[in-house]
């Protein structure tokens, strides 16, 4: 059967929050694979009036769509372009960081980078939110 279950596990974890300006909602479900892949970011206030999401796919294996989930914001909020105000810079420049030492070049290429239209994989730029979003 490969990477892929009998039946569907159609069990689903949710995740919900929020602050004074945003309130989100997020649920995941493994599906028919024999392990749940995907991650993702729901980060309230990494910044003053700046929230980030993001929803990670784990296309056949879970390892880089969680190394983004436990890295991607301490990385993006440590450069220069994110502390000066400067986000949509921040998230082109946003690249896995070797001190970590789980720097692997098959598993990181393109980390950062914008995706083509139609996948997943990167965060939009954030937004400062006045209202609804």
């Amino acid at each position: 059967m490969g990477p892929y279950l009998g039946t569907p596990n159609t069990e689903k974890e949710s995740e919900n929050g929020g602050n004074e300006s945003l309130r989100f909602g997020a649920t995941s479900m493994q599906g028919w694979r024999k392990s749940q892949e995907d991650s993702h970011i729901a980060a309230l206030d990494i910044a003053d009036g700046v929230s980030i999401f993001g929803v990670f796919d784990g296309h056949g294996g879970k390892e880089v769509s969680l190394y983004v989930e436990k890295h991607f914001v301490n990385e993006l909020t440590q450069l220069e372009s994110f502390k000066s105000g400067n986000y949509e810079a921040a998230l082109r420049e946003a690249k896995p960081n070797p001190k970590h030492g789980q720097r692997k070049p098959d598993l990181h290429d393109g980390f950062g980078q914008r995706p083509s239209a139609g996948r997943q994989g990167a965060p939009h730029a954030p937004r400062q939110c006045r209202g609804h979003c």
